[in-house]
């Protein structure tokens, strides 16, 4: 790491509801959800340019699929950044946790450039 990059602000992405599902066309209210988010992924890498941790925060599958959540993940390899996930009201957390790990998105805390993060759940169940 040179020191230009060492004196750099950290760079962290947060993407929140893209409400995935198992099937390719799902959509969700008329937006087709998976070309939602390969739009904002593009603008993101064009405007922006390679973050250095991405904060998923939820609402990540409309459907809870195992598949939906494999769709983030594959989706996330644009990025060559780590990633950590947590589940919304939408969210299968079981499915979630699992295919999380799968990516190494499990964490629920990260220490990165002088930062500390803590993904909490305060959802309630029921």
């Amino acid at each position: 790491m040179t020191t230009k990059e060492k004196n750099r602000p950290l760079r962290v992405l947060q993407l929140t509801d893209p409400h995935l599902m198992a099937r390719a066309d799902g959509d969700l209210l008329g937006v087709r959800t998976r070309e939602s988010l390969q739009a904002v992924i593009a603008e993101v890498l064009k405007v922006h340019g390679q973050p250095d941790l991405i904060l998923a925060t939820g609402d990540l599958a409309q459907d809870g699929s195992v598949e939906a959540y494999r769709v983030f993940g594959e989706s996330l390899k644009s990025f060559s950044c780590p990633s950590v996930w947590i589940a919304g009201n939408h969210d299968h957390i079981d499915n979630l946790l699992q295919v999380s790990r799968e990516y190494n998105a499990s964490d629920r805390h990260v220490i990165q450039g002088g930062w500390q993060f803590v993904m909490l759940d305060s959802s309630v169940p029921g």
